[in-house]
């Protein structure tokens, strides 16, 4: 059996639909020649890319791999000439135009090359033009296209088009290739704009670290400015496929200037979570004690509250979290202070308004765990709201577990992602979020449903802990499975050797690991103690009692404890995110982990914890 070809990248979708995009403009050409016309279109572009990746070998790259790409490439382009030869026929003023537009492209990327030899200055202009030349081939494909279907009276208007449209991919290419540029010795308009900027600020370019060079590229605002510019030039060509109505173009471009406006809103968010984790003290208290560190984390908890009584922590590209993060930081206070005057005004809040605090923040769909920890709030608060119950039920699946989200079409209509790219891992049951469900379904007395969740946990189990799905560790859903299964006596003999497990995490000072970083890490430090503590305290004090110190040995002088990153959004269709091989540190995007960098989420489970332990007679 012959294996198939792998599919095209999807950075390739422009190049292998233009011919299709155009189309509506020719209807005189022969479908079976522009089925032609697009795979020799498709395979020169191929190999213009292979060419253009062999010319930007460093003196590290993988050379004989981009040789083999590059004569791959040329074996592309071999074959375009001969379906070209055939399709156009001499006399034809096919090859003068085609010879016209490959001059254009070499002359830019000589021009190119020159520039990074010397990191020459740019002009707006000077870019604009090295980006025109670059995509020049492409504009014969307008040519190809007017001479099959007989129509050369919108190709100034599609040059026009494909010219824009190829200034704010140079854009975009250039931001996100900002460190691999470097690297290959490719310079950029970005890189001279960051350059002339960091020598205003009197910093040395030759001597930054590439990281740093790319960090201030976003907090110069210079990336912003450079998707703006995209952003207009991808308008441009919008306007341009709107007035032919080449409807199927101008959506591919809306998508893509979408696609650009978010991308500047998670830039503006990133800087805002920079100056806030900036404002965070790193300097940890000394002689700290047990009593004071309650005190210090509470007001801290009580300082941070946002105008409107809520709290916010985490960015993703949903934004940051804010209901969720508000239910559970509830949650927490008012198992051991319920008659917080601030808790009375949030349930107030809730109870008036309760679908603004189902959900990560309110502007996405509600998912299990936001309205879990709201549930839990008011269940200790004393109030059921039937209401939510309701939506709430609407989250567990057959087999007893309960999934993240559970609208399809809602989910990917927020996510704007493509019909080839499923959402069903999204869609799954999650252990972490099945095991949170199972404690609150036993404090709102829904016992039935209790039993089901806890006979889901223990199939769940794997030898003697459980995985996480959206956390870098399975103590989550290892502390919280066994909080839950503690509450009924015949669950509860399954927990033993998965709180061994959890005591055997433990470091020697005391503290549990972020197996993301290789970092202790308080979160994962007070919910492993939680659980200890309930499951029990006496067999397990010492470990305990060291965890116990190691947390008040490292409260930070603001009240609060340094977070890293734990939060990880797997894509939506990893239903095994243990398995994926590379994480990125990032607040956007998936398969990335982020931190809560307003460490509200952090502090609030580590006061929680302090309640406990201080609550304790053995100790």
């Amino acid at each position: 059996m012959i294996a198939s070809p792998p599919p095209p990248p999807r950075e390739h979708f422009l190049y292998l639909n233009l011919i299709h995009f155009l189309s509506p403009l020719f209807p005189k050409a022969k479908p079976q020649l522009v089925q032609k016309l697009n795979e020799s279109a498709y395979s020169y572009f191929c190999f213009l890319l292979a060419f253009d990746d062999f010319l930007d070998i460093a003196q590290n790259s993988n050379k004989r791999q981009k040789m083999l790409n590059l004569l791959a490439g040329l074996e592309k382009c071999e074959n375009a000439i001969r379906q070209l030869t055939l399709l156009y026929p001499e006399p034809t003023t096919f090859w003068e135009s085609f010879l016209a537009c490959k001059q254009a492209y070499f002359k830019a990327v000589v021009a190119e090359k020159e520039f990074s030899a010397k990191q020459a200055d740019f002009t707006e202009d000077i870019f604009q033009e090295i980006a025109k030349g670059k995509s020049a081939v492409c504009l014969n494909t307008v040519y190809a296209f007017s001479i099959l279907g007989e129509n050369t009276q919108n190709n100034d208007a599609l040059i026009n088009c494909i010219n824009e449209l190829h200034i704010a991919l140079q854009y975009v290419d250039d931001i996100d290739d900002f460190k691999k540029d470097i690297f290959e010795n490719q310079w950029t308009y970005p890189q001279f704009l960051l350059k002339t900027y960091l020598q205003n600020e009197a910093i040395d370019w030759q001597n930054t670290d590439t990281e740093i060079k790319q960090k201030y590229l976003f907090l110069s605002e210079i990336a912003s400015k450079c998707l703006k510019k995209a952003i207009f030039h991808y308008q441009n060509a919008i306007n341009i496929t709107t007035d032919l109505d080449l409807i199927d173009f101008s959506n591919y471009l809306k998508r893509q200037r979408n696609t650009l406006e978010f991308r500047i809103e998670e830039i503006d968010f990133l800087i805002a979570k920079t100056n806030i984790k900036a404002q965070k003290s790193q300097v940890i208290l000394a002689n700290n004690t047990l009593k004071n560190a309650l005190s210090k984390s509470k007001i801290y908890l009580l300082h941070n509250i946002e105008p409107d009584n809520t709290w916010s922590d985490f960015m993703t590209s949903a934004g940051t979290g804010k209901a969720w993060i508000t239910g559970y930081t509830a949650m927490m206070l008012a198992e051991f202070e319920p008659n917080l005057p601030l808790l009375q005004t949030l349930k107030e809040q809730m109870i008036a308004n309760p679908k603004r605090f189902l959900s990560y923040n309110e502007g996405i769909l509600q998912d299990a765990d936001s309205t879990n920890f709201i549930l839990g709030f008011l269940a200790l608060m004393q109030e059921n709201k039937q209401e939510i119950t309701t939506l709430w039920f609407s989250f567990m699946q057959d087999n007893g577990g309960w999934a993240t989200y559970n609208n399809e079409k809602h989910l990917r209509n927020l996510l704007d992602l493509p019909d080839d790219i499923s959402v069903s891992a999204w869609l799954n049951s999650h252990v972490c979020v099945s095991a949170v469900s199972a404690n609150i379904l036993h404090l709102c007395n829904e016992n039935d449903l209790y039993h089901k969740t806890c006979v889901y946990l223990l199939a769940q189990i794997k030898e003697d802990h459980w995985q996480s799905y959206w956390w870098t560790s399975p103590i989550y859903a290892t502390a919280f499975s066994i909080m839950a299964l503690c509450k009924n006596e015949t669950y509860r003999k399954h927990c033993s050797a998965p709180a061994q497990y959890l005591a055997k995490l433990q470091n020697e000072d005391g503290s549990w690991q972020n197996p993301h970083q290789n970092l202790p890490n308080a979160f994962y430090t007070a919910l492993a103690i939680k659980t200890l503590l309930i499951f029990d305290a006496t067999i397990f004090k010492k470990n305990i009692e060291a965890g116990i110190n190691w947390l008040v040995s490292n409260q930070t002088e603001d009240g609060s404890w340094q977070s890293n990153r734990i939060l990880r959004i797997p894509a939506t269709d990893e239903t095994q995110p243990e398995k994926v091989e590379k994480w990125r540190n990032s607040s956007f995007g998936v398969n990335c982990i982020t931190e809560d960098h307003n460490r509200i989420f952090t502090t609030v489970t580590v006061w929680n914890c302090l309640n406990l332990y201080q609550q304790q007679p053995c100790f």
